[in-house]
């Protein structure tokens, strides 16, 4: 029985060792160096992954979107919260990932960054005129979904600074919207009633109103009338209107196109009494022509003929002697038509009793002298 036994630990020993394993273990020497090859290869293996974490598990995932929540876009009583009121709407995650996932590609849609409602919270007084501002700083709890294969590091920037404006109310002017003018020479004269309108709505919006719009309209009527128009809406559709239509109201001109021309060398007449005592002396007088510019309606001024056109001046007001400055007084001007004379508007003169000019007849005689001038002698 004992040789049994032994015959098979012996057959159980042989059979181990026609394995590798077997002679492995069988063999101090092959075990000793099996145990040197496997700590190699674990340190090795730890090397490699320590310089891989170094040189990859660090990155940026950059403008992941911060959402503002819903119930914050509405704003409390008064207040406005745009899409510009929170001066950050994104931000750059410093994130790791394990070893196993460093390849994969993360997208800054697998993230939410979300304020929280806390952040959203003030108290108003009424009597505030200004923007509301608020600073939150962003916390990792903030960020309500993430990869579960990354770790955060930090959050740039940390810091958003969150702004509410108030509703207000403005007078705006009221601008109408003409397509097309009147042709020719017609000119119309828009009135709308009323003239300003009233814009509620965030204070920085209504700001950068300068003017509420008509509906266009074409303006080709010859006629005076009266229409409503509507109002467009502003460009923020946040803002209201206090009312929605206006009356235009278009008064039609024909206005003639207005030209000039010019006539040189007109003469100057000399008007006066018969009865004058006093005249021009012709020696005194420069030049008695001048030069006549016309300028008003074409069909006016090229009605105008040179003959038909004179000038004048009138000295019947005038009963004593020495340099007087006389206007020149024009004839023959169509309605409508204006005119400049040069180079002067006024002829200077000098005024002299009739009886010593040239042209005039000697002056009578006194009373004693009257047989000379019959023809007699006096005696001495």
């Amino acid at each position: 029985m004992a040789g049994n036994n032994m015959g098979n630990d012996r057959a159980a020993r042989r059979e181990r060792e026609a394995t590798f394993l077997g002679r492995l273990l069988a063999d101090p020497w092959r075990k000793l160096v099996a145990i040197g090859l496997g700590l190699l290869c674990w340190f090795g293996l730890r090397l490699t992954l320590k310089k891989d974490v170094a040189s990859q598990h660090w990155f940026t995932v950059r403008n992941v979107h911060v959402h503002v929540p819903a119930a914050a876009l509405n704003g409390p009583d008064r207040y406005y919260f745009a899409q510009g009121g929170a001066s950050v709407t994104s931000v750059s995650l410093d994130v790791a990932v394990d070893f196993w996932h460093q390849g994969t590609e993360i997208k800054p849609d697998e993230f939410r960054v979300e304020l929280p409602m806390e952040a959203l919270a003030f108290e108003d007084d009424g009597r505030r005129t200004e923007p509301l501002r608020h600073e939150y700083t962003l916390v990792e709890n903030d960020i309500r979904e993430k990869p579960s294969t990354v770790k955060l590091r930090s959050i740039d920037p940390k810091t958003i600074t969150l702004r509410w404006d108030k509703y207000v109310s403005r007078e705006i002017p009221v601008h109408a919207n003409i397509k097309n003018w009147l042709p020719g020479n017609r000119t119309a004269q828009t009135q709308v009633e009323p003239s300003i309108v009233t814009v509620t709505g965030p204070a920085f919006m209504v700001n950068q109103i300068t003017a509420v719009q008509t509906a266009e309209f074409d303006l080709r009527n010859d006629q005076d009338f009266d229409m409503e128009l509507e109002l467009l809406p502003p460009a923020f559709a946040e803002c209201t209107l206090g009312i929605q239509q206006v009356m235009l109201k278009v008064k039609v001109r024909n206005n003639a196109e207005v030209i000039s021309r010019r006539f040189d060398n007109i003469r100057v007449n000399i008007l006066n009494r018969l009865d004058a005592t006093f005249e021009a002396d012709r020696n005194s007088v420069v030049s008695d022509q001048v030069s006549v510019i016309v300028s008003g309606p074409a069909d006016s001024v090229n009605g105008i003929a040179e003959s038909g056109l004179g000038a004048y001046c009138d000295l019947t007001s005038f009963s004593s002697s020495g340099i007087q400055n006389v206007k020149v007084q024009l004839l023959g001007l169509p309605p409508g038509v204006k005119a400049a004379i040069e180079p002067s508007e006024f002829l200077r003169l000098k005024m002299v009793p009739i009886y010593s000019s040239q042209n005039a007849a000697a002056p009578p005689a006194p009373e004693g002298d009257a047989k000379s001038h019959a023809g007699g002698v006096v005696a001495p």
